[in-house]
């Protein structure tokens, strides 16, 4: 009998010995996997980190961070310039629609609206510069997606409370005008008029 015992547990698989930590190490799923399992990726990373830091790369992509999520400060050219063409405007001189495009996207675009508040209230000035803008009899269309832009702006404007609906017609009149055929039926600032 105790043979048969013998030959019986001789035929059973032995099961296997740990090796240790080796055996236990298996692969980290979801957002665990994405972190390093050993000290030796922790160096590499701080390493890593370190040089892109000490080479300056932190400013790049921290700019590139602020000025995709809109919520850094402002290219100082583009600020210089808006604001000159802000002054412009006050001093009574005209300007076209992607002047009126830039506006808009500087002082209502973005995360951080620099100034709508102010610049809503300044809307009939605006709206009259773009009225006596350069070539008013002949202007060329606008490109499809700067109409649908400034469209979808003005809309917005409109349903602020401190903005002068008669410039906002003023200004849906002229944009419309510039609009091309094909894309009249798309725009949402026609309702206003």
């Amino acid at each position: 009998e105790q043979e048969a015992d013998e030959a019986s547990t001789e035929d059973k698989p032995k099961p296997k010995k740990s090796k240790g930590k080796k055996a236990l190490k298996h692969r980290r799923k979801g957002l665990f996997g994405l972190l390093p399992s050993g000290l030796s990726d922790i160096a590499l990373m701080v390493a890593t980190l370190g040089i892109l830091y000490w080479k300056g790369w932190h400013h790049v992509i921290l700019h590139n961070i602020q000025e995709i999520t809109g919520i850094g400060p402002t290219n100082p050219a583009v600020a210089k310039q808006m604001e000159t063409t802000m002054s412009n405007i006050r001093d009574g001189r005209s300007i076209d629609l992607n002047d009126l495009l830039g506006q808009l996207r500087y002082n209502c675009g973005g995360w951080i609206r620099n100034n709508c508040d102010a610049f809503a209230k300044e809307l009939p000035a605006v709206a009259t510069a773009v009225e006596n803008g350069p070539g008013t009899w002949d202007r060329k269309k606008l490109k499809p997606q700067t109409a649908l832009e400034i469209d979808r702006f003005l809309v917005d404007l409109s349903q602020r409370s401190e903005v002068s609906m008669a410039a906002v017609k003023t200004l849906a009149r002229e944009l419309m005008d510039s609009t091309p055929l094909d894309i009249k039926s798309d725009m949402k600032v026609a309702t206003l008029l």
